[in-house]
């Protein structure tokens, strides 16, 4: 007699089991602590009028694009002025778009869910590809717990399909320096926070001096300026200072 060999159709099933389940948890973990960007000495692009999409490289990088500023009323809702820069399609780049923030910062997603999402329809309806949503608050202090808050607030409500970035300010960790301690660790939805050179520079620093000062944050950064070093400084740049991540470069 012939022995019969037993079909390995539950070992196959359970390995594609185990593989599905592996996958699922691979991306929860994605999801909730993304890996920090990658080190470039040109992180993205910044349009900060319409003319600026003309002198764009020709790849891939992503762009990062000043929709306009919500301010904040007496009665304590949000009104969207909306920036120059007409919705266009940016084919094969990531789009990032900025909302300026004037007044307190909202409590929450709600107080200014139908001005995000109704810009973020525009944009996408020039079949764009948006990976994330830039915050940059205008107050002269910082609530940096109130900040993390809000991201996480409208990261969960828009069903984490945007990411949530933060412009910071210099002066809001000079007055406080404790607060950068928060922003310092990894949090949930939160991917990236840039700093602005005209506000982050201070009289008689060079470049290495503002980024040693945003360094000594422990902030993971990037610094947005019209006059970024050329490939081979902005990475020695880099290597100097460990927490800065590269230059948003304004055209």
């Amino acid at each position: 007699m012939h022995r019969r060999h037993k079909k390995p159709y539950a070992v196959i099933f359970v390995v594609v089991v185990a593989l599905v389940v592996f996958g699922a948890l691979r991306d929860i973990e994605l999801t909730n602590n993304p890996p920090p960007p990658e080190r470039t000495a040109t992180r993205m692009h910044y349009a900060d009028d319409a003319h600026d999409f003309e002198k764009l490289p020709r790849d891939t990088s992503p762009v990062l694009v000043r929709t306009g500023t919500a301010e904040q009323q007496a009665n304590g809702h949000y009104t969207f002025t909306p920036s120059d820069i007409a919705p266009i399609t940016l084919p094969q780049r990531e789009v990032i778009l900025a909302f300026s923030l004037k007044g307190d910062l909202p409590p929450s997603y709600i107080d200014f869910a139908g001005m995000l999402q109704e810009t973020l329809n525009t944009w996408k309806r020039k079949n764009n590809k948006i990976t994330e949503i830039m915050l940059e608050w205008q107050g002269d202090t910082a609530d940096i717990q109130k900040m993390v808050t809000l991201a996480n607030d409208i990261y969960m409500h828009m069903k984490t399909d945007y990411w949530i970035g933060y412009g910071l300010q210099r002066k809001w960790f000079e007055a406080d320096p404790a607060q950068a301690a928060l922003l310092a660790t990894r949090q949930q939805g939160i991917r990236d926070y840039v700093f602005d050179i005209h506000e982050a520079s201070r009289e008689g620093e060079t470049l290495p001096d503002t980024l040693a000062a945003l360094n000594s944050y422990g902030i993971p950064f990037m610094l947005r300026t019209d006059q970024a070093p050329d490939e081979k400084e902005a990475l020695a740049l880099m290597d100097a200072h460990d927490k800065f991540l590269g230059f948003v470069v304004v055209r």
